[in-house]
C-alpha cells in the first residue's frame, strides 16, 4: 500500500463530513477539498477515513 509509513495528516469519522451534504462516495467532499475535518464521531452513520499527504513525482514523457 502506498501509505505505509506515511504520517497521518487527518481523519474523518462521519459519513456526512466525509461525503458532504450532497456528495457521495464517487467524489467525497474531503477528497474534493483535500482535507479531513478531524472530527471524532459518536453514534450512527460512521465511516473510517484516513488522510495521508503524498507528493507525486512528475510523469516522464513517453518515447
Amino acid at each position: 500500500m502506498a501509505l505505509t509509513g506515511t504520517p497521518l495528516a487527518g481523519f474523518e469519522t462521519t459519513r456526512e463530513s466525509f461525503c458532504g451534504s450532497y456528495g457521495g462516495y464517487a467524489a467525497p467532499e474531503v477528497v474534493v477539498n483535500g482535507q479531513c475535518s478531524n472530527f471524532l464521531a459518536e453514534g450512527d452513520n460512521v465511516v473510517g477515513g484516513l488522510q495521508g499527504d503524498l507528493r507525486l513525482a512528475r510523469a516522464k514523457p513517453a518515447r
